[in-house]
């Protein structure tokens, strides 16, 4: 014996069970079904071997960010304090390259949260 099952038949009997799920999921309680999709949102994880969900990451780096510029607001408040700072420490060393590499140092600082330095003797 040998059963014949036309593939737009299953798939269209598939397609019309999943309407009637999602339909009778849609009449229920709202409140609920928002909760149960902003729990499975907030617990969705990159994949099976991260520890921390797609929001928690989000959160982390929006936090972060907002820290940094924070920080950059700080910095740049503070660039006098830091280049008197820096010449003072330079300057035990020798005066005219003290003060020349502080000014590059404040300057950097002003602008972003890494500063390069090279020297190069010869």
């Amino acid at each position: 014996m040998e059963l014949k099952i036309d593939p737009n038949e299953v798939k269209a009997a598939i397609e019309t069970h999943i309407r009637a799920a999602i339909a009778k999921a849609l009449t229920g309680d709202p409140k609920k079904l928002i909760e149960t999709v902003v729990a499975a949102a907030m617990s969705q994880k990159r994949d099976s071997y991260s520890r921390e969900t797609l929001f928690s990451e989000k959160v982390n780096t929006m936090i972060r960010e907002a820290a940094a510029e924070s920080f950059k607001a700080w910095l740049a408040e503070q660039k006098e304090l830091i280049g008197a700072a820096v010449t003072k420490r330079l300057k035990a060393e020798e005066n005219g390259f003290a003060e020349t590499v502080a000014d590059k140092i404040v300057s950097g600082l002003a602008t972003s949260f890494y500063v390069s330095a090279s020297l190069k003797v010869d």
